[in-house]
């Protein structure tokens, strides 16, 4: 790969106005020069304001298919592990012929209300600890 390169200074040389860059000092001052004139300092004192959003508009459009939810059901890859639900994906995947209904059902109710079931907004962990110790014989 090196015998391609044209040059083989590991650090590549920079023009400066007073000709090659050829310190370490030089070729940072260069390349800070550079950055600092494609950067713009804004004002932290005075940021933009923004404008409220009405977010019920996008979630209306939103449309969920019992279809589309039993092919992402059946696009899980089984060999990845559980998630927070502890849930096997193999589960989901075997079973999405009748999970698809009630998910779509529930994911429907969900946009119409705005707002997630109470069970989706805890999270339950657990430490698994992988370093088991291992008995001498």
């Amino acid at each position: 790969m090196n015998s391609k390169l044209k040059n083989k200074d590991p650090g590549a040389e920079l023009e400066t106005e007073s000709g090659r860059a050829c310190t370490d000092q030089a070729k940072a001052d260069k390349l800070n020069a550079f950055f600092k004139s494609v950067f713009t300092v804004e004002d932290i004192c005075d940021p933009p304001s923004l404008s409220r959003r009405n977010y019920e508009a996008p979630l209306a459009a939103i449309v969920i298919e019992e279809k589309e939810v039993k092919e992402l059901l059946d696009g899980l890859n089984v060999n990845k592990s559980p998630g927070p639900d502890t849930i096997n994906p193999r589960v989901l995947k075997e079973a999405s012929i009748q999970l698809a209904k009630p998910f779509t059902m529930l994911f429907k109710q969900s946009l119409m209300e705005g707002k997630l079931p109470t069970d989706w907004k805890s999270l339950r962990t657990r430490v698994q600890n992988t370093n088991v110790p291992t008995t001498d014989q």
